[in-house]
């Protein structure tokens, strides 16, 4: 997990204490503290626990860009008692204001039982138990996976199924009733997203990082109301296409590299 083991052990301790300097100083710290607490004291708190933190310069990074021109699969042949797959396409990143579009198309395509990968791979067909999608944004890239574990002989079968009901939903859109139970469910997920003063704390902190402001909970939600059967029709257009389709399967497949690279395209 950690990497190559010839880099590990190359490692000496001026690496890590320049990366400490580099990377943990007031200039790249965010503290956030949330709960009932008296602001006063615990201002003189941090002020005075904080006072020794160094300020370095601002890190500054180098914009990914990622190249893509045709579908990428990648298959680690293990034995295994079900084979686990994840079928994702690549997106804009945390920064792009089409976010909350994809929040709500990617709770549209996976995100419960009422889903229509649940409906079609689970309920209909019985090909998986487990079955969604997930969503990871960085600043300026992202990925939109739908993931599954399924029986090895149906693996092709459930490629299939995603990548259709993908397709459907960039040539033809969502049904008002899908988007208006994908909005609805998102009250509850936020309510629930900050019940704990670490959440809120976490949460917070991470935008602020990210984006270097903080959007709050009912600003949330006026987004994700304002999106329209027309927003997710034109970005799921955007991203389901081969370019940015990428699969990964963890299986006895060695043998199903090939039909497995046929079967993966839009």
């Amino acid at each position: 997990i950690l990497g190559p083991q010839e880099n590990i052990t190359s490692f000496k301790r001026s690496d890590f204490k320049n990366y400490l300097q580099r990377c943990y100083g007031a200039h790249n710290t965010v503290i956030c503290i949330a709960g009932n607490f008296p602001q006063k004291k615990a201002l003189e708190k941090v002020r005075k626990d904080f006072a020794r933190l160094t300020t370095g310069e601002q890190i500054t990074f180098e914009k990914f860009e990622g190249k893509q021109d045709s579908p990428a699969v990648s298959v680690k042949d293990k034995k295994t008692d079900q084979t686990h797959m994840m079928l994702g396409v690549r997106t804009k990143g945390y920064i792009q204001k089409d976010r909350y579009v994809l929040y709500v198309l990617a709770n549209i395509l996976g995100g419960g039982m009422s889903s229509r990968l649940f409906s079609e791979v689970r309920e209909k067909r019985g090909l998986a138990y487990s079955i969604g999608t997930s969503m990871d944004l960085a600043n300026e890239t992202g990925s939109l996976i739908a993931h599954a574990g399924v029986e090895h002989g149906n693996l092709e079968k459930t490629i299939a199924i995603i990548l259709k009901e993908m397709r459907k939903i960039a040539k033809n859109g969502v049904t008002p009733e899908e988007i208006k139970r994908a909005k609805s469910g998102f009250s509850g997920r936020i309510a629930f997203g900050y019940e704990t003063s670490d959440d809120i704390a976490e949460h917070f902190a991470e935008q602020e990082v990210m984006r270097g402001n903080v959007i709050l909970p009912y600003e949330a939600l006026k987004q994700i109301k304002k999106v329209s059967r027309a927003d997710i029709k034109r970005v799921a257009a955007q991203i389901f296409v081969n370019e940015g389709l990428n699969l990964a399967v963890v299986g006895p497949h060695k043998d199903n590299v090939d039909k497995l690279k046929d079967a993966t395209h839009f």
